[in-house]
């Protein structure tokens, strides 16, 4: 029974006095969270901590695809945002059809543009918007609401 565990979802971690989950007389563990195929269910129904873990697998697929970009001496800005559409993109929104629109904005724009700014050697504190304006890109939580209604 060590990996059977119970996530009960309500507002507080804490339970009720008389509370208690047991399987075949056992009691159970209570976890915050949940992983089911790739989505993270939080315990408060909140969907940030996906959101953080989804944007740092970004982070590390953003580092290995500037790594090997950079292998070449001079790449296009064409190429570096292909590269970027085909291999990163598509890890931020996963899953959003189900948290739908409770999009934690900055945590998933962050990873988005900041691939950007390092093609285009721009220091990270460069406004995100002027950014996507002068490149054309729109933010992935547009992308993210987009699928949503899709959906």
């Amino acid at each position: 029974m060590n990996k059977t565990k119970v996530v009960a979802f309500k507002k507080g971690l804490k339970l009720a006095k008389d509370e208690r989950w047991l399987y075949q007389g056992r009691k159970l563990e209570i976890a915050k969270t949940f992983k089911y195929l790739g989505v993270n269910l939080s315990y408060n129904g909140t969907w940030v901590d996906h959101q953080r873990r989804v944007a740092a697998i970004a982070e590390k697929g953003l580092y290995a695809a500037r790594k090997a970009l950079n292998r070449h001496n001079s790449i296009s800005f064409k190429l570096a945002t292909r590269t970027f559409n085909t291999l990163l993109q598509p890890i931020l929104p996963y899953g959003c059809e189900v948290w739908g629109t409770n999009c934690v904005a900055n945590v998933i724009n962050k990873a988005g543009t900041k691939f950007i700014k390092q093609i285009l050697g721009l220091a990270q504190s460069a406004p995100n918007s002027a950014v996507l304006l002068e490149t054309g890109r729109y933010p992935i939580s547009s992308v993210i609401k987009m699928r949503v209604l899709k959906y």
